[in-house]
């Protein structure tokens, strides 16, 4: 959220949180990847050989069910107060770009719902109703991909299999900057949509497929984990930290972005892949921290938090201003986000998932 919210603070220099922020879509890219392959691979399949026989003992209805019943009752719930607070505060509370006409924001609502809106090149369509929303239309997609790419046998989790899959993934995005180029159509909206476009996204997905294979394969690295955490988070943070520096001295800002895509793709999916496979493998004081009671819930409430933490946003600028309000003030807002977002986890997001799995799973 800070990624967000330091738009609202007044205090300057902590651009680098926000860019950190951004991560954090990436990061979950991968985990998705990395659990879904641990949960519906079989263990004893070798991926090299046995691609077919693990996804034809892929159970499609309950995977469907599952996937629908986790994503979708909270995402549309977003939705509906969205659209009942636009309804009485107005539509200019909204920090995206506002649709022209009521056709336009109605059509820009029902595609929102079905959850298309980041393979839409309109800023209005994207941003307008739940700007965090485009993750999870890229989510749905990467869902709908996953039966197939487990079956696909160079999806090893070897060595050449990161390797050629990254070299696949950045020709991918230098053929769509080539073309915007040689279209002189290199702006800010168009580069903005290829960071949101689900086929691109789909690299760290694919890296947590890989890095889960990879882990029921081969033996974990000399370094202990714990090791690896530390240096991956200082890399990350060290990274960033430049990063945001490099980046302030470029213009114009598109040109600050397409650097910032193939950042991501080349230095920070593989540093995030790197983290998560050694949180995966640690078992100590990592371990024990993110197993705690509290930070369980709170993972649990952070989806609800990362979809209803936009509309309250909208609010505070739009009746305080660009940087109206201080990072202590700040904080109190986002405490009492994350404290909203634990008590529609519990209320509404847990009961309603666990009800319409079950529905689905006796049909």
């Amino acid at each position: 959220m800070l990624a967000h919210f330091h738009g609202l603070a007044s205090t300057t220099g902590l651009v680098f949180f926000a860019i950190l922020g951004n991560h954090g879509v990436t990061l979950f890219f991968v985990l998705s990847g990395f659990v879904l392959t641990h949960r519906y691979e079989k263990r004893n399949v070798n991926p090299r050989n046995d691609c077919r026989e693990s996804s034809e003992s892929f159970g499609w209805r309950n995977y469907a069910a599952a996937r629908f019943a986790r994503i979708v009752p909270v995402y549309w719930l977003s939705l509906i107060v969205t659209l009942i607070a636009y309804l009485f505060s107005g539509f200019n509370i909204s920090l995206g770009e506002h649709p022209e006409g009521a056709l336009k924001t109605s059509l820009g609502f029902a595609v929102n719902w079905l959850a298309l809106q980041a393979w839409i090149p309109d800023a209005s369509i994207q941003e307008f109703w739940n700007s965090p929303g485009w993750s999870i239309s890229a989510e749905f997609f990467f869902y709908t991909c996953f039966p197939w790419l487990i079956r696909v046998r160079f999806l090893d989790g070897s060595m050449k299999s990161f390797f050629f899959v990254l070299l696949f993934f950045v020709l991918l995005l230098l053929v769509y900057l080539g073309i915007l180029a040689l279209t002189g159509q290199v702006t800010s909206s168009l580069l903005g949509y290829g960071v949101r476009m689900p086929l691109l996204g789909l690299l760290p997905f694919i890296f947590g497929i890989l890095l889960c294979r990879r882990q029921h394969q081969y033996s974990p690295a000399f370094l202990h984990p714990s090791t690896k955490i530390t240096f991956s988070l200082i890399a990350i943070f060290v990274i960033t930290w430049f990063q945001a520096d490099w980046l302030s001295t470029i213009s114009p800002f598109s040109s600050a972005i397409w650097r910032s895509m193939l950042a991501q793709q080349l230095i920070f999916v593989p540093l995030l892949t790197t983290l998560i496979a050694a949180l995966a493998q640690d078992r100590g004081v990592y371990k024990n921290l993110l197993a705690s009671p509290p930070l369980v819930y709170l993972g649990n409430s952070s989806y609800a938090m990362y979809l209803f933490h936009w509309l309250p946003l909208c609010y505070l600028i739009h009746y305080f201003g660009p940087g109206g309000l201080s990072w202590g003030h700040t904080f109190l807002f986002i405490l009492g986000i994350i404290v909203m977002s634990m008590g529609i986890y519990r209320w509404f997001e847990a009961p309603m998932n666990t009800w319409l799995f079950k529905a689905a799973s006796n049909r």
